[in-house]
């Protein structure tokens, strides 16, 4: 509500200018001003090779992080260069959206010709459980073009005075004559499901009283690939979906390159698709 030309969010008496969270509150009528029920975008094709305003980086951004892709459709995301020892949950260039519901399905269509040796993309799952599921190309000992998908799981540890992660990497080679076969065109998939509920105790109150948050529902994720409609054995990853201090769970996309030079790679993320 607006109180003096300011507005006052969650509920507060008429003396005070702060206004407390609440569990539930009188839906606000639009009758009078004839406002179609609507949500905040998600879905997004990059049509004028840009991301909508749902999108935000995982830390302060680079102009030279993003451009559009070919002809204005898509975009194009650069391989920059990463830390060998930082985890991706650290990793600044991830370009990420919170969850628009418990349950959903995410498709994600990248083209990723433009992968150097070295570069790596594909999706990711952020929150104080996270993962990603991606592509890396590297340079075999005949020195021949070769790609893995890389799964990784970790955990955000934040009992230190700076977020840190840990993680695990599982890696499955692909056969490079698929990737060229179906125009070098991958589909990411991320599903949300909720599996179960419980409670979870989230506080003491100042005398010493536990505060319970009841029925909170139990979300499972899992990430998948496929190319050319053919879904990659091993190309599959699964964790619980648990909220990363006050942000919340978020899921997107990325593109790094591990090596000791910088990189010219890139990848084109042709569109994500909700459902």
């Amino acid at each position: 509500r607006w109180q003096d030309g300011w507005p006052v969010i969650g509920q507060a008496s008429d003396s005070d200018t702060c206004g407390e969270p609440v569990i539930a509150y009188r839906k606000p009528s639009v009758k009078k001003h004839d406002i179609a029920p609507c949500e905040p975008a998600n879905s997004d094709d990059f049509a004028d090779g840009k991301p909508g305003l749902q999108w935000q980086w995982n830390a302060n951004p680079s102009e030279d992080w993003l451009s559009p892709g070919p002809n204005g459709r898509g975009i194009r995301l650069r391989a920059v260069k990463a830390n060998e020892l930082r985890q991706i949950a650290d990793i600044p260039n991830l370009l990420l959206q919170k969850w628009p519901a418990p349950e959903f399905v995410c498709e994600t269509v990248m083209n990723v010709q433009g992968l150097k040796a070295g570069d790596e993309a594909g999706i990711v799952s952020m929150g104080e459980f996270f993962g990603a599921l991606s592509i890396r190309r590297s340079i075999d000992e005949q020195g021949l073009d070769q790609f893995d998908i890389i799964c990784t799981k970790g955990r955000q540890e934040f009992d230190r005075q700076a977020a840190f992660a840990r993680s695990a990497v599982r890696r499955h080679r692909i056969d490079a004559g698929l990737l060229k076969e179906h125009g070098w065109e991958v589909l990411f998939r991320y599903d949300v499901h909720i599996i179960g509920h419980r409670d979870v105790l989230d506080r003491k109150d100042p005398f010493g009283n536990e505060v319970w948050i009841r029925n909170v529902p139990v979300e499972e994720i899992r990430m998948s690939l496929s190319i050319g409609g053919i879904r990659l054995r091993g190309a599959a990853l699964k964790l619980e979906a648990r909220a990363g201090r006050w942000v919340g769970v978020k899921n997107g996309v990325c593109c790094i390159h591990r090596g000791s030079q910088t990189s010219d790679g890139s990848v084109i993320v042709r569109s994500v698709r909700y459902e």
